[in-house]
C-alpha cells in the first residue's frame, strides 16, 4: 500500500516533503507580523520585554513562568540580524516579538517533517505523509505558529523525543541515551509540561532492556544512566543559564506558582464558570476533545482520531506503548488542570501530532479491507481529501481575517469620535490585551484587583468603558466577588454600546475579540 514505489520512490518522497515544507512555511509566515507594534498576547509581551532587555545587556530574568529558552533563542537570532541592519530603538519590542514568532514559524514547519518520520514508525509512507499534510493545514497548528509562545517549539521537541525514544528501544546505544537526556531536558526548559516525556523514556528503556536480556536486573544499567545524565547536564547548561537568575527566591516562587497552576490547580475558581454553562460541558477527561480538538479538525478527522486511539490501544506494539506512556499522563494532567478552551487550546498542540498518527492508523486499517490495489489507492486518496476539507476551510477563513484586528478598528473609531484626554475604563484586566490608547492622548484606567468598592469608584469616574470578550472573567467570578458580576452582569449587559466591533469570522486565541464601548456613568448622568 505504498504509493512511492520503484526506483523513484525516494526521489518522489523527497520532492513531496520539500513541497509540503515550503507550503507549511508559507502558511505560517503569512501575515506573521499582525498586530505589531502593539503587543496583544500577554505571553508574547513579557517575553519580548525580556528580549529587548537582553539587547541592552541586561540578561537577568525575574519570572520563569516560561523557561528562558525561547527568549534566549529569539535574542540570538535578533542579535545576529542587528549586525546586518540596525534596529530602531522605538521598535525593539516589536522586533523582539517578531523574532519570537519566527521561531514558532520555523519550529512549526520542522514539526511537519519530524511528524512524517515519527508516523513512519506506525503507518506506511502515504499515511505518514497524510498525517504531515494534515498537521500542515490544521488551524490549531497554523495559528499557534504565528505567536511567539513556546508551545510550537515544544510540539517539535515532543515529536523528536518520541522518535528518539522509539529508536532507543530498537537499538540501545550510548549515543541514544545521551540524546534522550539532552532533548528531554531542552524540551523541559522550553516548557515545563515536557516533564511527562520522562515516562515514555522509562518505557522505552525498560522495554529495550527486557528485549535484549529478558532480565529486570539490568533495568538499572549504570552505563545507560551515566550517558543519560550527561545529556541532561548539557541540556541544563543550555536551557537554564544560571547567570540569568536575578534572585533565587524569585525563581523558586515562580516555579512554585507554575507547579501549582500548571500541574495541580490552575484557575479552577474561574474555569468552572467559563465552560459556556452548557449541560455536560465538563464531561470526564473529554473537555479538550470537545472544545480544542474537534473545532480544529472537524468531525470526520475527529472520528478517525478517536477510533484510531482505540485501535492503537488494542495492539501490543512497543512503539505504541512508548507513545502512550508520554501521551496519557500529559493529557490527563491537562484535562485535570486547564479547561478554558479559547485561552488554552494551544496546550493540546504537542499531542495533536500523536492524535493524527492515531487517525492514520485507523485509516490504514480501513484501507486493508479493499481487495484490489486500485481500490486501495482510491480509498487512501479519498480519505486524505475528506479529512482535509474542514481544516483547510477553517484555516483559509482565519487567514482571510487576520487583519485588521478588531482592537485596531476600535482604536480608529475612538480616535475619531472621542475627545482626547477622556478617561477610558478597561473592562478586562491585562494591559497587553487592549489597544494602545494612552499614546493617543487618552487616560487609561485598568480595573484594580483589590476591593470591589475601589473597583466601583474607578469605574464611576470614567468617561467611557471599553469592554472585551477576550477575558470575560468579571461575569464569572465566584460568589465572594459577586459585586463584580453585578457591576458588569447587570449594567453592561443591559446597556446600549456607542460602538461595537465584531470579527468577520470566529475569533482565535487572543486575536479579534468582540469589543463594545459604552458611555460611563458620569456621562450618562449628564
Amino acid at each position: 500500500m505504498n504509493v512511492f514505489h520503484g526506483n523513484y520512490r525516494r526521489y518522489a518522497e523527497i520532492v513531496c516533503l520539500s513541497v509540503l515544507l515550503i507550503f507549511s512555511a508559507a502558511l505560517r509566515i503569512y501575515k506573521v507580523d499582525f498586530g505589531l507594534p502593539t503587543l496583544y498576547h500577554p505571553d508574547e509581551r513579557m517575553a519580548s520585554i525580556d528580549v529587548r532587555n537582553f539587547m541592552h545587556g541586561d540578561f537577568l530574568i525575574n519570572r520563569f513562568n516560561h523557561p528562558a529558552m525561547i527568549r534566549n533563542l529569539a535574542f540570538t537570532g535578533l542579535k545576529i540580524f542587528s549586525f546586518f541592519k540596525k534596529i530602531d530603538p522605538d521598535k525593539e519590542c516589536a522586533a523582539a516579538t517578531l523574532a519570537l514568532r519566527l521561531l514558532s514559524v520555523v519550529s512549526g514547519t520542522l514539526a511537519v517533517l519530524a511528524l512524517y518520520f515519527l508516523a513512519r514508525k506506525f503507518v506506511p509512507c502515504f499515511f505518514a505523509f497524510t498525517a504531515a499534510w494534515l498537521y500542515t493545514v490544521i488551524p490549531l497548528t497554523v495559528f499557534n505558529a504565528k505567536y511567539g509562545v513556546p508551545d510550537t517549539i515544544l510540539s517539535l521537541l515532543f515529536i523528536l523525543i518520541l522518535l528518539v525514544q522509539i529508536k532507543l528501544y530498537e537499538s540501545r546505544s550510548a549515543w541514544l541515551y545521551f540524546l534522550n537526556g539532552f532533548i528531554l531536558t531542552v524540551a523541559f526548559f522550553t516548557k515545563y509540561n515536557a516533564c511527562f516525556l520522562f515516562f515514555s523514556f522509562l518505557t522505552a528503556h525498560v522495554l529495550g532492556i527486557i528485549r535484549d536480556s529478558f532480565s529486570w536486573k539490568k533495568v538499572f544499567d549504570i552505563h545507560a544512566v551515566r550517558y543519560f545524565l550527561t545529556g541532561v547536564l548539557l541540556g541544563v547548561l543550555i536551557g537554564f543559564p544560571f547567570f540569568q537568575i536575578r534572585k533565587w527566591e524569585d525563581v523558586f516562587a515562580t516555579l512554585g506558582y507554575e507547579a501549582d497552576r500548571l500541574f495541580v490547580r490552575a484557575d479552577k475558581e474561574i474555569d468552572e464558570r467559563t465552560l459556556l454553562d452548557a449541560p455536560g460541558s465538563v464531561f470526564l477527561y473529554c473537555f479538550h476533545f470537545r472544545y480544542s480538538i474537534l473545532p480544529a479538525v472537524g468531525i470526520p478527522l475527529f472520528v478517525c482520531i478517536v477510533l484510531g486511539l482505540i485501535r492503537m490501544a488494542m495492539k501490543r506494539s512497543p512503539a505504541i506503548l512508548i507513545l502512550y506512556a508520554g501521551l496519557i499522563p500529559y493529557y490527563c494532567v491537562l484535562e485535570f488542570v486547564n479547561k478554558v478552551a479559547v485561552n488554552y487550546d494551544r496546550y493540546v498542540l504537542p499531542v495533536l501530532s500523536l492524535y493524527l498518527i492515531a487517525a492514520m492508523v485507523f485509516c490504514e486499517g480501513i484501507c486493508r479491507y479493499c481487495r484490489t490495489m486500485s481500490g486501495k489507492y482510491v480509498a487512501m486518496f479519498s480519505l486524505a481529501v475528506v479529512l482535509s476539507v474542514y481544516p483547510i476551510y477553517k484555516t483559509a477563513r482565519y487567514l482571510a481575517v487576520v487583519v485588521p484586528d478588531t482592537r485596531e478598528q476600535m482604536k480608529e473609531w475612538i480616535v475619531g469620535n472621542i475627545p482626547k484626554g477622556s478617561t477610558i475604563f478597561m473592562h478586562w484586566a491585562r494591559p497587553s490585551l487592549y489597544p494602545d490608547l494612552a499614546s493617543e492622548g487618552y487616560k487609561v484606567v485598568i480595573p484594580p484587583h483589590r476591593t470591589a468598592i475601589e473597583f466601583e469608584e474607578q469605574k464611576r469616574q470614567a468617561d467611557y468603558i471599553l469592554s472585551s470578550t477576550v477575558k470575560n472573567v468579571f461575569f464569572t467570578y465566584p460568589d465572594d466577588r459577586s459585586l463584580y458580576k453585578q457591576i458588569y452582569g447587570d449594567e453592561l449587559s443591559t446597556a446600549k454600546p456607542l460602538f461595537s466591533v465584531y470579527p468577520s469570522y470566529e475569533t482565535y486565541l487572543y486575536h479579534n475579540p468582540v469589543l463594545h464601548i459604552y458611555k460611563g456613568i458620569k456621562n450618562t448622568a449628564q
